[in-house]
């Protein structure tokens, strides 16, 4: 049987150029450049994310267990938002073109 690109179980992990979307789709992920524009990048999406739990937590009256699972992957977001800035000044910037 011939190998696709989606077939998640005989592909190393580091061939895997894909990620779910919110949607439930794979789709296709460019790789960073390096370990600082990585780290940027997902600094970037935390704010987003953070505000959306906590939206969801003052606007929604969602169950019991979901109001803890939002709250705890909140404090989660935001203690690794904080170790990707920590991460990030140890880091030596990049040269500006």
């Amino acid at each position: 049987m011939a190998r696709t690109s989606l077939d998640r179980e005989s592909t190393p992990a580091a061939e895997r150029p894909w990620a779910l979307a919110p949607t439930g789709m794979l789709v296709d992920v460019p790789a960073p450049t390096n370990e600082r524009r990585q780290l940027e990048l997902e600094l970037a999406e935390r704010p987003a994310q953070i505000a959306a739990l906590r939206q969801e937590l003052e606007n929604g009256r969602p169950l019991r267990a979901r109001r803890g699972r939002c709250w705890w992957t909140a404090e989660n977001l935001e203690r690794r938002r904080l170790a990707l800035r920590a991460r990030l000044a140890t880091l030596p910037r990049e040269p500006r073109s």
